[in-house]
């Protein structure tokens, strides 16, 4: 019976996730990078009620937002977790879905401005 308990305790904690979009704002060209270096690198947190359903943020996280905001004409996108928030996703799955991940946004600036 622990067993079952445990498996079922596991299989629930890859129910939780959350979308990121990654779009460049009107009229601003972007273009993913691959393997490329980044001179620009910054972390945020996303946060989620209802397994991702709901954004808890007054502007949810939009990489047209920063790339514009820092001027990035490369770019490229990562969201995982930290070993902190899996600590934190395990309780907080049960109470309402709540979800964080990490989002890393690596990017250049346009190559006038390097």
């Amino acid at each position: 019976m622990k067993r079952l308990a445990l498996i079922l305790s596991a299989c629930l904690l890859l129910i939780s996730c959350s979308t990121l979009y990654v779009k460049a704002a009107p009229g601003q060209t972007v273009t993913l990078l691959a393997n490329e270096p980044a001179t620009v690198r910054f972390e945020l947190r996303q946060v989620s009620l209802f397994w991702g359903l709901f954004p808890l943020a007054n502007d949810p996280l939009n990489t047209a937002t920063w790339a514009r905001k820092i001027n990035l004409s490369q770019m490229r996108v990562k969201s995982y977790y930290k070993w902190y928030e899996f600590l934190w996703n395990i309780p907080g799955f049960f109470l309402l879905g709540l979800h964080t991940n990490t989002v890393l946004i690596e990017g250049n600036p346009p190559a006038l401005e390097r």
